[in-house]
């Protein structure tokens, strides 16, 4: 019986070739081979085997590694640099920029030259949220200033596929965003052109708003949706993201957590306060101490 198991790779390819040796060890495993899915995150094992069933059984199914990502806007701006060090020393996983024009959100944050100085105090992806009209005009700049990651709304004036295309063809991961108020249909013909979806849990633009309860089915109903079609697409969570809402969230089949004034910008030691997070995250959501 052919079957595949979908991987995450993170900062090499190591664990995907240790995970593929020791995979082939297993009895009854037979013409193995690996797939890319994506440019940046993703393999397929693609294998035989008769009795999966019973490995799985076994071995438990493989759960998607929750990553934390502090939200650069809730930083304390005057001190940058050393607030991202303190960030990385806590073991965070990436950063969320929020970019804003004053038109598609009343507010106006960060451009290109700020992710091109902070690129020199950390290594670890940078995530931007464009939250402009027209994305598609800034695309290129970000991706040349740093950028790993590019989410662009599908409520924003542009063509979404090609964006996304566009996205991809500088070697980037895609994300798309979603207002609250979005529905899911936006998502039916670009899944395949998608690597990350971005649900807002807040009306976009500024920080320090509630969760949306409703949010929490929709969270819900996008991982259905993913989990039906077979594609590698992690869900993204924006908003309010605290150690209250995180424990359903996860469950509910987040994967990339964007954490700002509600669980990491609480405490003057952002080194202890990412290291406590992520400590909760990954025991159980057992507060740490």
């Amino acid at each position: 019986m052919l079957n595949s198991i979908i991987i995450r790779i993170t900062d090499s390819d190591e664990p995907v070739i240790l995970f593929f040796k020791m995979f082939m060890l297993i009895p009854g495993i037979s013409c193995c081979n690996i797939s890319i899915l994506n440019p940046v995150t993703f393999v397929k094992l693609t294998f035989t085997h008769n009795n999966l069933g019973n490995y799985r059984q076994k071995f438990g199914e493989c759960k998607a590694m929750v990553l934390i990502g502090p939200s650069v806007m809730c930083a304390d701006w005057g001190n940058l640099g050393s607030e991202i060090e303190m960030l990385d020393r806590g073991g965070v996983d990436f950063y969320h920029f929020d970019i804003m024009d004053g038109q598609f959100v009343p507010n106006f944050t960060m451009g290109p030259d700020l992710l091109k100085t902070l690129r020199a105090y950390t290594e670890k992806p940078f995530d931007i949220h464009m939250m402009v009209e027209e994305p598609e005009r800034y695309i290129d700049m970000f991706a040349d200033a740093g950028a790993n990651w590019i989410s662009v709304h599908a409520e924003s004036k542009t063509h979404l596929q090609r964006a996304l295309q566009q996205i991809r063809s500088r070697g980037l991961k895609a994300g798309v965003a979603l207002n609250p108020s979005t529905p899911l249909s936006f998502l039916e013909y670009v899944f395949d052109v998608t690597d990350y979806v971005c649900l807002m849990t807040v009306n976009p633009g500024f920080a320090r708003q509630s969760f949306i309860p409703s949010m929490h089915k929709k969270i819900s109903d996008l991982k259905d949706m993913v989990t039906a079609i077979g594609a590698p697409i992690e869900i993204q969570v924006d908003g309010n993201i605290s150690y209250e809402s995180i424990p359903k969230v996860v469950e509910q089949g987040a994967s990339l957590l964007v954490c700002g004034t509600s669980s990491l910008f609480m405490s003057n030691n952002l080194q202890q306060a990412a290291s406590d997070l992520k400590i909760f995250v990954n025991n159980g959501f057992k507060q740490p101490g």
